[in-house]
């Protein structure tokens, strides 16, 4: 296994000091025996030739790791995005309008003031269900009554088999009337 380091040299060419962090395998005591050996080294050679080169090699060991470091990185924040997440629990409701007889198939994350709201635009309606679900079961239910909704609402003209239905595939209404 090859290891990587940063040395720094001080103006005489000795090696003063190791960076670990470059290397987080290399401990300080392999950094300090580390500086010793090259100290001796180049002691010995004591060519500012060999110190210039060995500084550009260890930076250009440095960047190439920083490099490929950066890009297992953005290899890595890719595939992370890549990922499909998880679906966001919501609240899925079943309100009817005594008024003109349809119902509303909704999502909310706050049922309490979505229904507040929809109280204030019309006092006739009335909370018949709600389940905790995911947009994924608003949609099914839409799609499965498309043919009765009213427009491009999300209100419905539902019978009481429908509403029967409902409340099989969620578990959630028991009887109704």
């Amino acid at each position: 296994m090859r290891r990587y380091f940063s040395a720094i040299c001080n103006d005489s060419g000795e090696f003063t000091q190791v960076s670990p962090e470059y290397d987080p395998y290399l401990t300080v005591t392999e950094a300090n025996n580390l500086i010793s050996y090259l100290s001796d080294y180049v002691s010995k050679v004591k060519t500012d030739e060999y110190v210039e080169f060995l500084n550009w090699k260890s930076h250009k060991e440095f960047e190439e790791r920083n490099e490929q470091r950066e890009q297992e990185e953005r290899e890595r924040r890719a595939l992370e995005a890549a990922k499909p997440k998880p679906p966001k629990p919501c609240t899925i409701y079943l309100i009817a309008d005594d008024f003109n007889g349809y119902y509303k198939i909704g999502r909310t994350n706050n049922l309490h003031s979505r229904f507040s709201q929809l109280k204030t635009a019309n006092a006739a309606i009335k909370l018949i269900s709600s389940w905790t679900g995911i947009d994924a079961d608003e949609r099914m239910l839409h799609n499965h009554f498309s043919e009765k909704r009213i427009g491009d609402s999300e209100w419905f003209m539902l019978s009481q088999n429908d509403i029967e239905f409902i409340g099989e595939v969620f578990n959630t209404i028991k009887t109704q009337q």
